[in-house]
């Protein structure tokens, strides 16, 4: 069964090689190519995790543990870059601003009438009989 290990684990190795190697060609070219802040942006997060999957495999073959930190520490700014360009699109968006826009001007419009229901939702507002 040893055997049989150490016959597969360059077999493996080097379908783990070829399929990231793929991936990464294919995310390179949808970074350049995207057609949006977005699809850029989940490019590079996936490029980021093709490099988490490199190490965790060379960590495997090698059968070591000493580049565990830097798979936690890559791992967290990829979380915090995609939730900052995320936030910032977001922030960025004509529709996400139009829809604040005009939650703003129905508490405005509330708080005139009647100051105690300024805080109230939109979405219990319309279901009050004495709501406009």
């Amino acid at each position: 069964m040893n055997e049989l290990v150490h016959t597969l684990i360059p077999w493996v190795a080097g379908a783990v090689i070829l399929m990231l190697f793929i991936d990464v060609l294919l995310t390179i070219i949808k970074l350049v190519q995207g057609p949006s802040v977005l699809s850029r942006a989940l490019a590079s997060d996936l490029l980021v995790s093709s490099l988490i999957c490199a190490v965790g495999a060379q960590m495997v073959l090698s059968r070591h543990a000493w580049s565990l930190p830097m798979l936690v520490t890559l791992a967290l700014i990829s979380f915090v870059g995609t939730v900052a360009v995320s936030r910032f699109v977001a922030r960025d968006s004509d529709d996400d601003g139009a829809a604040a826009a005009l939650e703003r001007h129905r508490r405005q419009e509330l708080a005139r009438k009647n100051p105690r229901d300024a805080d109230i939702p939109a979405w219990f507002a319309r279901d009050r009989k004495d709501a406009p």
